[in-house]
């Protein structure tokens, strides 16, 4: 059979083979309607989803092409996390950080993430995240630059959001480098999640309920309470391998309230089995008597400094490390 002869054969079974499919099975060929971010009922190609938590009674709009697909890429169960616990109350909190668009070899990312432990025991992030990992059961990361929040009870559960991953999208673009304000504030009864691109203009936002809350605690004894809560700062990265390096240098900064001290600490566990040990949870307490001179802090290849005024995760250029445009 000559190239065109064999090409048309192929085509007409396929053509026959996607027919018997749709008719003996649709339910597994899309053939459910979902209501896109327009309000129409569409096909599975919409780019958009909107859906209510109703524990909240608040309305998420997801971007789905961030949700592409990325073939047989494992999951990445290990968690790193270098933090900032906070030793003073605040009733509000607010951080400038450095948007670093970093990726490890799998083209997985870090979340950066303001954390408030309240009075009352509840806890609440907000973060901006890049190509962070999607829930276990889909596997890949969702792509780009994403605003992320969650609330966590004083028994240590997930309370919100309840239906989807907290990866949404910002009201505008968000580059690599620019400077993201995180806030963390009590309103009407609520605490309110925000976030602000200095540089695009581009926000987010959403309010939790705050069970009675009016401040933020900070630890003096400890870095964290039984639940692994605190108030700080904290540069988060799940890997597929146990991870012993450092990363890119990103920035988190507030100029108008000096700490007085801090603990830093830097750990890595097995988000797949937490009842294995970490493997390897260091910290240290550290007083900034000279509110401008940077204290250093290292644990199995990892860097971060402090003073009153700024928190320094990673120290520079890590040679597997990719920068936001995909090149080494």
């Amino acid at each position: 059979m000559n190239r065109k002869a064999v090409v048309g054969f192929v085509l007409i079974v396929l053509f026959s083979v996607s027919m018997f499919l749709m008719s003996a099975f649709p339910e597994a060929v899309g053939s459910h309607s979902i209501s896109s971010a327009s309000g129409h009922t569409s096909s599975p190609s919409i780019e958009s989803v909107t859906v209510k938590d109703t524990n909240n009674d608040k309305s998420v709009t997801m971007d789905l092409n961030a949700y592409s697909a990325q073939d047989h890429l494992p999951n990445a169960y290990y968690n790193e996390m270098m933090g900032l616990t906070l030793t003073q109350n605040f009733t509000s909190l607010a951080y400038n950080v450095t948007a670093v668009a970093q990726t490890d070899g799998y083209g997985y990312g870090p979340a950066y993430v303001l954390n408030g432990l309240t009075d009352q025991g509840y806890w609440y992030q907000v973060d901006i995240c890049y190509n962070w990992p999607k829930p276990y059961q889909i596997g890949g990361y969702t792509k780009g630059f994403r605003f992320g929040y969650e609330v966590w009870d004083p028994n240590g559960s997930s309370i919100f959001p309840t239906v989807l991953p907290c990866n949404v999208n910002f009201s505008g673009p968000v580059n690599g480098g620019d400077s993201v304000l995180l806030a963390l504030d009590f309103s009407s009864g609520n605490v309110t999640m925000y976030a602000r691109d200095w540089n695009t203009g581009s926000t987010a936002q959403i309010s939790y309920y705050a069970y009675g809350a009016t401040y933020f605690v900070g630890l003096t004894r400890r870095r964290s309470n039984s639940n692994g809560f605190f108030t700080g700062l904290m540069t988060e990265w799940y890997h597929v391998d146990p991870y012993y390096g450092d990363i890119q240098k990103v920035t988190y900064s507030e100029r108008i309230t000096a700490l007085s001290s801090a603990w830093m600490w830097i750990l890595e566990f097995n988000s797949a089995d937490r009842t294995q040990p970490s493997l390897f949870s260091e910290k240290t307490l550290v007083v900034y008597s000279n509110p401008t001179q940077l204290q250093y802090f290292s644990s199995n290849g990892t860097t971060e400094c402090s003073n009153a005024y700024e928190f320094i995760t990673g120290m520079g250029d890590a040679h597997w490390l990719f920068d936001f445009d995909g090149t080494e």
